[in-house]
């Protein structure tokens, strides 16, 4: 039963402490930089991705490079 008060307790938001604003901050900036680091990396996944859908549908331009067809409905 202590194990369940005290995890009431810690819950409680009365209880709980507010973050400094350079505790804040830092944290901030830290997960700021995980999602960038995130979403570069999903970025180049999906370019590799697109690139290898390209070469192995002959899309390749004259300079081997690898070509995408974009379609637009015009809405």
């Amino acid at each position: 039963m202590r194990h369940f008060q005290e995890t009431l307790w810690t819950e409680d938001p009365e209880y709980i402490n507010p973050l400094s604003s350079n505790t804040y901050q830092k944290e901030y900036d830290h997960t700021a930089t995980d999602w960038e680091k995130v979403a570069e990396y999903e970025r180049y996944c999906a370019a590799m991705e697109e690139k290898y859908l390209a070469v192995q549908a002959g899309e390749v331009g004259g300079d081997g490079i690898p070509m995408l067809t974009v379609v637009v409905d015009g809405c």
